[in-house]
Formats: structure tokens, C-alpha cells, sequence
């Protein structure tokens, strides 16, 4: 099977790149023969980064697809905006799925974001992925006009795609109520997070070294966006700091939320006037080796989200054998890592108490039963994956036929 994949992942959402190239991975395990063929705009300079960059080592090849570009006031352009702003239907993108076909792809795969243009590609298998429904939990986080543009986009998606992928059951349980019509077409593919054997034997410590870290510390590894709930570990903090208890904290992620650009600065705001700061050690974007070093040097991750889909941080942390500290949410008892620990993500006194045990009982660096526990079953995790994507897309090229 020839695979083509659109390039998932950007400066503010690095977990897009890390999913493909988990995927990847997968595949190349798979008893399946396929061609991974990575797609880029021809429009877009996203190359230059380094988890992009990784991609491509791991890809067949490396494709500039052509955009639909309709001269204004052409009749294609007219048809174009009759069918958008009268009809509501979305212009079919003939030129990539031309392209597509020249190429001999079987199926495409990308978020459902990636057809804009495209109502449908009659020339190749469609499998759509849909990462989460946050935007039917956490509607107040989104302006109006996403909220819609993203209620259209997965229906539309849902109506016309081969298969949608959804990373977790509790995903697929909102997919059928969000689109009851799209049961038969709906999978289940849970994403497992790949580890290079040398991550395993490395000292963390040696790569750690420039940041000055504090010999023990909780690390936090998500972005900064407000579902990302880091205002519940500063209530946690101040509580603790009454207590005379001060854990400290490590934050890596990218400091801006698109769908709230202040959000950020609130949470310095709060920082200083509860006088955290020396508590709370922000890191900004960081390469994903040491993010992996991070993790195993840590007392433990902390993910306090308000919602994922199936969360690449917990999966991160499955695969080194790490314990975690989570937000008692459906997905993350669905993904079930080893020896976890859950509590309210919506209140401050029972992440308080957790961090407190952890804080003074728990001691950095691996753990070495857990991590070689982690290690062993890592393969045969990583094959089921790339076994149960190849599965999906081989009913999307046999229904075809």
C-alpha cells in the first residue's frame, strides 16, 4: 500500500509531530508492506524544525502537493463562492486529488482539519483523525467561530471520510453522539509513545545538566493552554506553601494559548502574588530527548488536563516506566499506566494532598523495575500498533475495489 500522510504538527502543537512519528515507527514493525509518503503544502516552510525534519528520515518521501489557487473573479472562483457562502458546501480541491492519483496513493491520512478544500477525493481512500471533542466538554474555550467552523469540519468529515480514527474509547463514545451516522465507518486506533533504546541507558542527569535543576522536582510537561489546567497546581502550591510544605515544579511547553493569548500572563500574575516563583521552574519549548530525561529524572509526571483525547504525556510515560500523577479523567483510567495516581482535576485540596505524599516520600530518577518492565513490553506495544493502523487503511483499499 502507497500511504500518504499529511504533515500533522507546528510550533504550538509539537504532540502532532510526535504522533506521526510514533506511527511511523509502528509501521516499519508491521508485517504490512507499505510506502509512507509524507505531504507538505508547497506554500509552506515547515521543514526547518527539528521534529519535522525527524519525520522525513522516517518517510519513503517527501512530497510538495500543489494547492487549489482559483484566480479571483475566474468562474471557478464565482463557483467557488456560491457553493461556500449560499450552499454551505465546500469547493472540491480537484488539483490535490489529482496529484494524489498521478502518485498511485492509496490512502490519504491526516486530523480532519487537513481537508479544507476537499469535500471529497474521489480518486483515493480518505481516513480522517479526529483527535478529541474537547469543543463538545470545554465549548467556553473556543470563540464562536471556531466553535462552528470545527462543529462543521468533523461533521463534514464524518459524512464523507472512509474511515475516522479515534485515539480512545471514550473518544468513540462522543463521536457516536456527536455523529451517530458515522458507527460503521469509526475505529479505535490508541497511539503508543516509541522510545530509543539509548534513552533507556543514558545518565539524565548529564543531559540536564545546563538547566541547574533542583535534585528533586515534579515535572509538568504540557503546553500552556488553559485545558492544560495549571492554575490548579498553583492553587495546590499555595495551599502546600501554608503548610510549610514547597514542592517545586518543571514546566516545558510552548508559553501561548491561541484560543486565550492571555492566558499565559495570568499565570505569572498568580505566580508572584502567591510567591511561587522560586517553586515553579519554567523551561519554554524543549528538545523531545530532553523531555524524555526529564520524565525519567523527575519524582514523577504530573498531568492535570481538563480533557485529551488520548494524552501523548501519559503515553510518554508508560514507555519509560514512569509514574504519573493524573486528573481523574475517563481517557486517563482508559490508559491505564502502572502504579498511577488520580485526583479531582477541579479541586486544589486533593491535588494538595497528592503532591504532598509525593513530595516527601517519592525519590527521583528511574525506577528500575518499573522502566525494564516498560522496556520489555514496548515492541510488541508498538507492533499492535502499527498492525491495527495497517488493518484500518487495508478495509479502506478493499471497500474501494
Amino acid at each position: 500500500m502507497r500511504l500518504a500522510f499529511f504533515l500533522e504538527g507546528r510550533t504550538g502543537w509539537i504532540a502532532g509531530y510526535s504522533y506521526l512519528q510514533n506511527l511511523f515507527n509502528a509501521l516499519r514493525l508491521s508485517d504490512h508492506r507499505v510506502e509512507i509518503c509524507l505531504l507538505r503544502r508547497s506554500d509552506e516552510d515547515v521543514l526547518s524544525s527539528p521534529p519535522a525534519r525527524a519525520l522525513t528520515e522516517l518517510a519513503d518521501y517527501v512530497w510538495e502537493y500543489p494547492t487549489l489557487h482559483l484566480e479571483r473573479w475566474s468562474l471557478d472562483w464565482i463557483h467557488a463562492q456560491v457553493r461556500q457562502r449560499v450552499m454551505r458546501r465546500v469547493y472540491p480541491d480537484k488539483t490535490l486529488d489529482r496529484f494524489l492519483a498521478a502518485n498511485h496513493v492509496d490512502v490519504v491520512f491526516g486530523s480532519w482539519w487537513q481537508y479544507p478544500e476537499a469535500s471529497v477525493f474521489p480518486s483515493v481512500g480518505m481516513c480522517a483523525w479526529i483527535h478529541d471533542f474537547q469543543f463538545l466538554h470545554l465549548p467556553s474555550f473556543y470563540d464562536t467561530g471556531t466553535l462552528q467552523s470545527t462543529h462543521r469540519g468533523v461533521h463534514r468529515m464524518a459524512n464523507v471520510a472512509n474511515r475516522l480514527v479515534v485515539s480512545s474509547q471514550d473518544a468513540l463514545k462522543d463521536l457516536l453522539s456527536f455523529a451517530p451516522g458515522a458507527a460503521p465507518k469509526a475505529r479505535v486506533l490508541s497511539f503508543v509513545a516509541n522510545i530509543p533504546p539509548e534513552t533507556y541507558t543514558s545518565d539524565p542527569e548529564v543531559v540536564l545538566r545546563p538547566y541547574h535543576l533542583p535534585d528533586r522536582f515534579i515535572y509538568l510537561p504540557n503546553q500552556f493552554w488553559q485545558h492544560k489546567n495549571h492554575r490548579l497546581v498553583l492553587a495546590a502550591l499555595h495551599i502546600l506553601s501554608q503548610r510549610g510544605i514547597h514542592p517545586c515544579i518543571v514546566c516545558t511547553g510552548l508559553p501561548h494559548d491561541y484560543k486565550n493569548p492571555g492566558h499565559f500572563a495570568e499565570l505569572l500574575r498568580q505566580l508572584a502574588e502567591r510567591e511561587l516563583r522560586s517553586q515553579v521552574i519554567l523551561l519554554g519549548l524543549v528538545p523531545i530527548d530532553h523531555v524524555k530525561a526529564l520524565m525519567r529524572q523527575a519524582l514523577c509526571v504530573l498531568n492535570p488536563s481538563l480533557f485529551e483525547g488520548w494524552s501523548s504525556t501519559v503515553e510518554e510515560a508508560k514507555s519509560l516506566g514512569k509514574r504519573l500523577l493524573l486528573s481523574d479523567l475517563p481517557v486517563h483510567r482508559e490508559q491505564n499506566p502502572p502504579e498511577a495516581v488520580f485526583f479531582d482535576p477541579h479541586d486544589a485540596d486533593s491535588l494538595a494532598a497528592t503532591l504532598q505524599t509525593v513530595w516527601l516520600d517519592w525519590r527521583p530518577g528511574a525506577d528500575p523495575y518499573l522502566e525494564t518492565m516498560a522496556r520489555q513490553a514496548l515492541p510488541a506495544r508498538m507492533r499492535q500498533f502499527g498492525e491495527a493502523f495497517s488493518c484500518i487503511v487495508s478495509e479502506v483499499v478493499s471497500t474501494r475495489r
